[in-house]
């Protein structure tokens, strides 16, 4: 047998893992289609998007800690799978509402990751990560010139809640603790 060439290997590997997690992600839609139809999940049928947020940012939370702790990378896949589902439940609840379209969502996300990496598919240069990322950013200002983008109120407002978010875990890992142990006898 010949030798497979390195670059082919990668390409063999990626269009596996591309048709793999094509059929996964298409399951994942399914799965969250039937929690939430008739007949389905109670609660999952009764979420909002706006009820969805704190799942959002718990979940969010749980992937910066996964990462933080390098537990294990399964964790981290477990964490981010749990995001990924969240945003996926997210969107589905805005389509099912008339106000967002998941085909449409992943349409304007893949196109703004090409406007956003000129120098990968135009004619834009980018020798470092840093000439990378000032591209990014340069191109993300320009683009929150025609939109409104996160206000200062907005950036303080995420900082009160992952404080929050902390508190409440702490409070959570607390009560757990004094759930299982009871409480100390008075001395």
């Amino acid at each position: 047998m010949g030798q497979t060439s390195p670059g082919r290997v990668r390409a063999l590997g990626r269009s596996i893992r591309q048709s793999s997690s094509g059929d996964s992600f298409w399951s994942l839609i399914k799965t969250s289609e039937k929690l939430q139809a008739p007949g389905g999940c109670p609660w999952d049928r009764a979420q909002t998007v706006e009820t969805l947020l704190p799942c959002l940012i718990e979940e969010s939370w749980e992937v910066y800690e996964a990462i933080r702790r390098r537990h294990s990378w399964q964790e981290l896949e477990d964490e981010l799978g749990d995001l990924l589902y969240t945003v996926i439940f997210m969107a589905m609840r805005g389509e099912q509402d008339g106000k967002l379209s998941l085909q449409r969502m992943l349409k304007r996300t893949r196109e703004k990751m090409i406007r956003r990496h000129p120098h990968v598919f135009g004619k834009g240069k980018a020798r470092t990560a840093f000439e990378a990322y000032q591209s990014w950013q340069t191109i993300k200002r320009g683009e929150r010139k025609k939109s409104r983008g996160p206000s200062k109120r907005f950036s303080r407002m995420l900082v009160e809640i992952w404080s929050y978010l902390l508190a409440g875990k702490t409070a959570e890992k607390a009560m757990g603790s004094l759930i299982r142990t009871g409480p100390k006898p008075q001395r």
